[in-house]
């Protein structure tokens, strides 16, 4: 999942996404209390600065900041549990190879390097 940036770095030369983990300082504004400014230091820069929302944005961004993570580690975690699922089936070389060609594209056998696309470096590459 893909969370929407704050905002961009105004260093003209930088111009990297300023998300909430950037953020080091909340503060409410006193004569507006719907308001609040953030503080931030931009990681690809370095240049700190200060913008000024509303605590519902604020706090919409940090649940999709935090949704947005929750997403990676369950993804991450089902990519592992299907990879381990794969690993214990094999017992010997012939179940290893029934994996790699149940595969759309199978792992390479050997480094493609200085190889061609003949025939005879072909059957070397694929199983």
């Amino acid at each position: 999942m893909t969370v929407t940036p704050l905002a961009h770095c105004k260093a003209a030369t930088c111009r990297h996404p300023i998300n909430v983990n950037d953020v080091y300082k909340e503060k409410i504004v006193e004569e507006s209390p719907s308001h609040l400014v953030v503080e931030y230091k931009c990681s690809g820069c370095g240049r700190k600065d200060r913008m000024v929302g509303t605590i519902e944005s604020w706090e919409q961004f940090k649940r999709d900041q935090a949704e947005g993570e929750r997403g990676e580690i369950v993804s991450s975690d089902q990519i592992i549990k299907a990879a381990q699922i794969e690993v214990d089936a094999i017992d010997g070389a012939d179940d290893l190879i029934t994996l790699w060609r149940s595969y759309r594209t199978a792992p390479l056998m050997e480094a493609v390097l200085g190889s061609c696309n003949c025939d005879d470096c072909k059957k070397r590459r694929e199983v």
